[in-house]
């Protein structure tokens, strides 16, 4: 992901945050307590959500989106260590979570499904492995998920992140046709 990407991303997912985004985070986020696992951080946009936890465990593999974080993290109201880990191969000994955290995360991810298998092995069992993924939140239901997984996942890793953005848009504005909201 590029420097420009991470620098833009949080003035382009304002709108989002504040029309559903933003009370999603609040739901899945502020009541979990313990030692959290937040996969794939960011800009750090969900540091802020955090009330109730010990302690949170951020990892992000792209150092720009670390570096755009690293206000948000001063300004969490519990402790957040930064690590620069991917998903896929997560540095952590086996049962050490008492949740894990991620949003907008495994359409990014090369391997999600090594990835979710590695958030099981650090969690502790029965923990809550919570995500807001984009197929959810922005079709209004899990039907587009995969296609949206598919799409974002081209759009991050292969075309110019701006791009991306923009497709993901014109997604928005079909939906919102489709079921009669524009």
């Amino acid at each position: 992901m590029s420097t420009l990407f991470s620098k833009i991303y949080d003035p382009i997912m304002r709108p989002f945050e504040k029309k559903r985004l933003g009370n999603l985070r609040e739901r899945l986020i502020s009541h979990q307590e313990g030692t959290i696992l937040e996969v794939g951080s960011g800009t750090g946009a969900n540091f802020s959500y955090y009330k109730n936890a010990e302690k949170v465990v951020a990892i992000e593999p792209n150092a720009s989106m670390i570096n755009q974080s690293l206000s948000k993290v001063k300004r969490a109201e519990v402790p957040v260590e930064l690590v620069d880990a991917s998903g896929e191969h997560l540095p952590f000994d086996d049962n050490t979570f008492d949740a894990a955290i991620g949003t907008l995360v495994l359409c990014t991810i090369l391997n999600p499904s090594r990835a979710l298998q590695e958030i099981r092995r650090v969690c502790k069992p029965g923990v809550p492995i919570l995500f807001i993924e984009a197929g959810t939140f922005l079709s209004g239901g899990v039907e587009g998920s995969t296609y949206f997984s598919l799409l974002l996942r081209i759009c991050f890793w292969m075309c110019v992140p701006l791009l991306g953005v923009l497709i993901i848009y014109i997604i928005i504005m079909t939906i919102k046709k489709q079921k009669g909201k524009v």
